[in-house]
């Protein structure tokens, strides 16, 4: 979820406000998206949200699915609750390849390492569960009711996520073969989820949801050979959905430290050398399997492709290139790469008859004199 940020057009002090997708200014008031909305006092001369953030509406079609009137009447589309998309194979032009699987509500997808098989997010009434699916026949299984976040281990026999039913979640690990074989890695009081396993086995990269007045997001590593998490980038802006590079001597990341946030490159493991990769935005990095492309989401919701070509200890980072459209998600990355030629990944479809515009009157009550 991206940061959202207050400021002013006569200086250039930012002033960090909390999660949400898009906020609209109103009688006093933001208009808050994050899924739902929300609205919350908001003082504009001291840049700070007042008091308790309140439900509105919910089911909300997208962030750019709503509006305010300068009175406080709110109008949004309400989202499909039917099936609306498809997961299917796709070229470097968004050209689909083969048949395409049945659309429903995919939220996240991730490949397994031999490409043979898919850890595929379903969620049920905003309750997501990880399914295994048969990259070929589409044959499916539940594996993980109530978790999100699969992310493969380099062999392919196990899979790491978050396990949602424990509290607000701990990052589990289990085998995909030995029913029940399971184990606990990191348990958290807040939301955490995982993102990479890197290709030697020693690390797991995870994001966590730090608390407090302004909440962000810091980056941590699982050691597997001490058994324990290692916070990598904590403090100051937010960080989050890290990835260890193929070779395991860089690492991919967003950050908002730029504002809207932005895909950043940096060496591993000391974090030195840092790059910005996207100019538009960006989330969702992923390496191709030999290191010498890197693809993120930009803000526009395009899978983009970067070359990345490594002289010694430097980088030389190359032109974002766009690639095809792609649906973002919330339980899971949007789609995943075979090998820079073909892609699995999540796209809108419309089905059905289009969705109904609500207003709610005084949806935003004027602020007081």
């Amino acid at each position: 979820m991206p940061t959202l940020y207050a400021g002013s057009v006569d200086s250039k002090r930012a002033q960090r406000l909390t999660m949400a997708g898009r906020a609209v200014f109103r009688a006093g008031a933001l208009l808050l998206y994050d899924g739902d909305l929300h609205t919350q006092p908001f003082d504009d001369r001291g840049l700070r949200l007042k008091g308790e953030a309140t439900v509105v509406a919910r089911a909300v079609e997208s962030a750019t699915g709503f509006d305010a009137a300068a009175n406080g009447t709110i109008a949004f589309r309400v989202r499909n609750i039917a099936p609306h998309r498809e997961l299917v194979w796709l070229d470097r032009t968004g050209k689909p390849l083969g048949s395409k699987f049945s659309p429903d509500r995919y939220d996240g997808v991730s490949l397994s390492p031999d490409m043979r098989s898919a850890a595929v997010i379903l969620p049920e009434a905003e309750v997501p569960h990880i399914w295994l699916y048969d990259a070929s026949s589409q044959q499916r299984s539940i594996f993980a009711p109530n978790s999100a976040f699969p992310t493969w281990s380099p062999d392919g026999k196990r899979i790491i996520y978050t396990d949602r039913n424990r509290g607000i979640g701990d990052i589990v690990m289990r085998s995909i073969r030995l029913a029940g074989a399971e184990e606990t890695l990191v348990t958290a009081a807040t939301a955490i989820a995982p993102y990479s396993w890197s290709a030697d086995g020693r690390y797991l990269t995870y994001t966590e949801l730090d608390q407090g007045s302004a909440p962000k997001y810091s980056v941590w590593l699982y050691s597997f050979l001490n058994r324990s998490p290692l916070a990598f980038l904590k403090g100051g802006r937010s960080n989050s959905q890290a990835v260890l590079s193929p070779d395991g001597r860089w690492i991919a990341y967003w950050s908002d430290e730029t504002p809207p946030a932005q895909v950043f490159v940096a060496r591993f493991p000391d974090g030195a050398q840092k790059r910005r990769v996207s100019i538009a935005g960006g989330q969702w990095p992923e390496w191709r399997k030999d290191g010498r492309e890197l693809y993120y989401v930009d803000a526009a919701d395009r899978l983009t492709a970067v070359a990345i070509e490594k002289r010694g200890t430097e980088l030389t980072i190359g032109e974002p290139r766009s690639l095809f459209e792609v649906s973002l998600s919330k339980w899971g990355k949007p789609y995943a790469v075979a090998d820079g030629v073909r892609f699995l990944a999540l796209r809108d479809v419309r089905i059905g008859e289009s969705q109904p515009i609500v207003a709610i009157l005084n949806g935003i009550a004027p602020a007081a004199k």
